[in-house]
């Protein structure tokens, strides 16, 4: 089966909005979700470093940087590109697939420094979204924002 891909219709309205308000956003709400994970350390690794996340399917590239155990907004050319479509991220955060079988599949792909990707993918399978505030909620909420978009496209 295809993956589905994001329909045209709905790209255009992301055209007129700035890729640093959505990247604005994104990274507030990676901010609280990772709240724990930050303030022990568990993301040090980007101390220093660019991660660019561009969704294939959509015109967004959001570019990250750790600072004082907060994501910020990055500007400098990226030390390691995470590329996927809107459905591989959302399967991924939503645990429907695992971030090994996405990468396997190549659907997820990273790119640049080895070892800092090597670490990106072991947080991402690591994550404890059991010990996150309001994580059934936010499961729920994927899932079922996964199954509509799989049905709209």
């Amino acid at each position: 089966m295809t993956p589905p891909v994001f329909p045209t219709i709905l790209q255009f309205p992301l055209k007129f909005l700035p890729n640093t308000v959505l990247s604005r956003i994104f990274t507030q709400v990676l901010n609280r979700l990772l709240r724990t994970p930050l303030l022990e350390g568990d993301l040090d690794f980007l101390d220093n470093k660019t991660l660019h996340i561009q969704v294939s399917d959509i015109p967004v590239c959001i570019c990250l940087s750790l600072s004082t155990q907060k994501l910020v907004l990055g500007g400098q050319a990226p030390d390691v590109l995470l590329q996927g479509s809107v459905h591989d991220f959302l399967l991924l955060a939503s645990r429907e697939q695992d971030a090994d079988t996405l990468f396997f599949q190549r659907r997820l792909k990273i790119s640049g420094e080895t070892d800092l990707g090597l670490e990106i993918k072991n947080f991402l399978d690591a994550l404890d979204i059991e010990s996150m505030s309001y994580h059934e909620a936010i499961l729920n909420g994927l899932s079922r924002i996964n199954r509509v978009y799989v049905r709209w496209c």
